[in-house]
């Protein structure tokens, strides 16, 4: 029996899987982030090598029983001249195990339509993404750094649309909502000027911590919270935006299929709704994704080692992803 090992990094976490060659998911174990701009490259070394050493351990298999491993690291390729620098600290983490790399925008696209051609797009931390058409070739569009405005659509970019907002309804710039109350609850601030201390010093200006905050936007955009629906909006046409600049700049046989991955999709219809309204103008059908981008690094791992992904595979991971 082969065994592989699908690796989906993403900006907050990184989810390790361990499955054999018929698609049995076997165990699974999360880490910190991969991102070697966030922890460095030593550090990426040193968290793939525990996550693969935890799957190892948890199943009592030897790096010799690895038949394939997919590194989906985030970041990889967006910096030409880094990319040899990442390889090199994943070769050290890997050793002797065969692997492979891509870009987690791989994992998500590759989970979300279970290895079939298409165009996903990613709006969790931050949001990017990839197309794929007929002929293999491929396009990605986002995923530039939010510190110049970058990863439209993304939970940071809805959490800072939502902070600021507030500090409209705060100064008089906008009529007050529930969502200048709401914010208020959620974090006990007696003035709002507690905003820009939770920000700056309980936050550090995090991205993570900061993108979190836009889970707090969902229910208000339940609530029908005018403010709170205007953001879904604006986010859902920037991530329409990503979409269109894939489709146009690829060549699809037939009608496209769209899929999407990330936190920001689990506030449902108050961003799917105007997300598919925002695609009207090309031939696509938005689908709802098959597997998380975790099982589509198993997926790669399986493509990468020459295994054909049977339709019995995919049930099996069906059946068996945790």
């Amino acid at each position: 029996m082969r065994y592989y090992i699908g690796i989906d990094g993403g900006g907050t976490k990184t989810k390790f899987t361990l499955a054999n060659e018929n698609g049995k998911v076997l165990t699974s174990t999360t880490k910190a982030t991969i991102h070697y701009l966030q922890c460095g490259l030593e550090g990426l070394s040193e968290r793939v090598q525990e996550g693969v050493g935890t799957c190892l351990k948890n199943t009592d298999l030897n790096i010799t029983d690895i038949a394939h491993i997919f590194v989906g690291c985030p970041g990889y390729g967006d910096i030409v001249r880094d990319t040899p620098r990442i390889e090199k600290a994943i070769q050290i983490a890997l050793q002797t195990i065969p692997h492979s790399i891509g870009n987690d925008t791989d994992n998500a696209l590759a989970g979300a339509l279970a290895g079939e051609i298409g165009i996903c797009v990613i709006a969790g931390t931050g949001s990017i993404g990839l197309g794929i058409d007929d002929h293999g070739k491929r396009f990605t569009s986002g995923g530039w750094h939010h510190a110049f405005g970058g990863d439209e659509g993304s939970a940071h970019w809805i959490a800072c649309r939502y902070i600021q907002e507030y500090s409209k309804q705060s100064d008089g710039r906008r009529p007050k909502t529930e969502l200048y109350h709401s914010m208020n609850r959620n974090h006990a601030f007696e003035d709002d000027t507690d905003m820009l201390n939770y920000v700056a010093n309980v936050l550090a200006f995090d991205r993570t911590q900061i993108a979190a905050m836009a889970e707090e936007l969902s229910p208000l955009a339940r609530y029908n919270d005018a403010p709170a629906l205007e953001i879904y909006r604006d986010a859902a046409y920037e991530l329409g935006e990503i979409v269109t600049a894939i489709y146009t700049n690829l060549h699809y046989v037939e009608t496209t299929k769209v899929s999407y991955a990330g936190g920001v999709f689990k506030s449902g219809s108050s961003i799917l709704t105007p997300f598919k309204e925002s695609l009207m103008d090309i031939d696509c059908e938005v689908v709802e994704p098959i597997f998380e981008p975790s099982i589509g690094s198993v997926i790669l791992a399986l493509k990468n080692d020459g295994i054909a992904v049977t339709d019995a595979i995919i049930d099996t991971l069906k059946t068996t992803q945790d």
